[in-house]
């Protein structure tokens, strides 16, 4: 489909966002998958899918963010998805994907790692995902004592 697919990454403190850009097919897969798996390897404890300027995802593109979605779970970290619209988003919610992984649906774009003060928890917050934030805090307090 050739959509110039583009993967940018942004780190804060305990997150990365991965602003996603054009097409996530069958030909684009591979690059996601790469900076995806460098960034669950890295113990990354939260990635953020930023979907704003995605246009296109096919059923390649969902089972790469599945994939990375059960590897940071089985970890005990975060992955979710934010800025997805219903056009590109489509396949997500036939699937249901989005019972899996947690979605925040556009509009309203939000992309709250642009404070300069943000956190994992107030990023999940303001997405909308607080009892995520709360598991994510627990973990994290869980793997400081052990």
């Amino acid at each position: 489909m050739g959509g110039g697919f583009e993967v940018v990454l942004t780190t804060g403190d305990g997150y990365v966002v991965v602003s996603l850009t054009g097409e996530l097919d069958l030909a684009e897969a591979p690059l996601l998958r790469k900076s995806l798996d460098r960034l669950v390897r890295a113990g990354t404890p939260l990635i953020v899918i930023d979907a704003n300027e995605l246009t296109f995802l096919d059923s390649t593109g969902i089972g790469v963010l599945v994939g990375s979605h059960n590897q940071q779970e089985s970890f005990g970290r975060t992955l979710v998805i934010a800025n997805l619209s219903e056009a590109a988003g489509r396949p997500v919610r036939l699937t249901e994907v989005d019972t899996a992984i947690p979605v925040h649906w556009a509009p309203p774009t939000l992309q709250p790692w642009n404070d300069p003060d943000a956190t994992t928890a107030t990023i999940l917050s303001a997405l909308g995902f607080e009892s995520v934030a709360a598991a994510l805090t627990v973990n994290a307090s869980t793997e400081t004592i052990s």
